[in-house]
């Protein structure tokens, strides 16, 4: 990954330290708000869940604006979010994408159950999930945790076969990680 990408994921994660510790910088809104009104410039794109526990403007203690992103259960993928972080890299110049799993996941607990899915919608959120759930390793808890790691590793390798990221990627324009969230600790973690 290019160095401003490197830079900008050191950046968030001494945010989250910040965050683990209870020790958020202080804050100026009016200024962060007024600071972008008109330009905003997101240092980084993020594909998490949509899960309320999951907030990455609070975990990595980011400003207003230098996150852009995009939340749906299971951190899936699909073609409207691929539109969206077309956008945000061609249109707005994002040098970091990452997509951020987390522990304890609803939408995993729900592929991984194999219980009925009746609602269209829903269904697609559990068949996005599918790729995961058939290297999942291990059975209960510890199946639940592989496969919440896999779908953001899965799914960031995803994000580089757009042909409008990989460009950028391949320019060195754009870096792509995938990353996992403890909901109990609040610590992230790069995946491998």
């Amino acid at each position: 990954m290019h160095d401003s990408a490197e830079s900008i994921w050191s950046e968030l994660m001494e945010g989250n330290a910040r965050f683990v510790a209870g020790k958020l910088r202080p804050r100026d809104v009016v200024h962060e708000r007024n600071a972008i009104a008109l330009h905003p410039r997101p240092k980084a794109l993020v594909l998490t869940c949509a899960d309320p526990r999951v907030d990455p403007d609070i975990i990595f203690d980011t400003a207003l604006g230098d996150l852009f992103v995009l939340r749906v259960a299971g951190n899936t993928l699909d073609k409207k979010a691929l539109g969206s972080m077309e956008f945000a890299v061609t249109d707005m110049d994002v040098p970091l994408a990452f997509v951020l799993g987390h522990l304890h996941c609803g939408a995993v607990r729900v592929a991984c159950s194999g219980q009925k899915v009746d609602s269209p919608y829903l269904k697609a959120v559990v068949a996005r999930l599918a790729p995961a759930l058939e290297r999942a390793r291990g059975e209960g808890e510890q199946r639940l945790r592989f496969v919440e790691r896999e779908n953001a590793r899965l799914v960031a390798a995803e994000m580089v076969n757009d042909v409008a990221l990989r460009d950028r990627v391949q320019a060195n324009q754009l870096g792509i990680v995938a990353a996992f969230y403890n909901v109990e600790t609040g610590a992230v973690e790069r995946l491998t």
